[in-house]
C-alpha cells in the first residue's frame, strides 16, 4: 500500500536535498588546493555563464511551479492536491539542484575554487522554495474543509 504523502515527508525531501548539495560543496571546498580569497569579485567568461544559468535556472523553476500550481488548483481532494504539490516541488528543486551542483563539479573538475561562491546565490534561492502549509494553502486555493484536514 502506498504510503500517503504528508507535508512533513514534502519537507524532510527538501532538507535531504539540501543538506546533500552543502554536504557536496563542503568536501569539494576542501578538495580543491587553496581557496583564493583575491580578486573573488572579478568576472571572467566562466563566472558570466555559470551566474546566466544560475538565474535562468531560478527563472526556469519558478515558471515551471507556476504553471503547475495552475493546473493543481483545479484538482480535487486535499491527497491529490498535496501529492501534485510534492511532484510539482521535486520538478522545481531538480532544476535548482541541477544547477548548483553544475556549480560544484566545475569548480572541481576546472580548480577553480572562486566557482564556489556561486553556490551561495544558488542555496538561497534553493531556500527561497521551501516547502510550507500557507503556501499550498494559497497556490492551490484550498477549501475550508481542505485546509482542516490538512491539520
Amino acid at each position: 500500500m502506498k504510503q500517503p504523502t504528508t507535508f512533513k515527508s514534502i519537507y524532510t525531501l527538501f532538507s535531504v536535498l539540501l543538506v546533500g548539495q552543502v554536504f557536496l560543496a563542503v568536501v569539494i571546498a576542501f578538495l580543491i588546493p587553496e581557496l583564493e580569497i583575491d580578486n573573488v569579485l572579478r568576472f571572467t567568461q566562466r563566472s558570466m555563464i555559470v551566474l546566466a544559468t544560475l538565474v535562468g535556472a531560478g527563472l526556469a523553476s519558478f515558471l515551471v511551479y507556476r504553471r503547475r500550481i495552475k493546473q493543481g488548483a483545479s484538482l480535487t481532494g486535499l491527497p491529490v492536491k498535496l501529492e501534485h504539490y510534492r511532484a510539482s516541488n521535486i520538478i522545481r528543486w531538480a532544476i535548482l539542484e541541477g544547477v548548483n551542483l553544475l556549480i560544484i563539479v566545475i569548480a572541481f573538475l576546472e580548480i577553480y575554487p572562486r566557482m564556489l561562491w556561486f553556490l551561495a546565490p544558488g542555496l538561497a534561492i534553493f531556500l527561497r522554495t521551501s516547502p510550507s502549509k500557507e503556501g499550498f494553502i494559497n497556490d492551490y486555493q484550498l477549501t475550508a474543509q481542505e485546509q482542516s484536514e490538512l491539520g
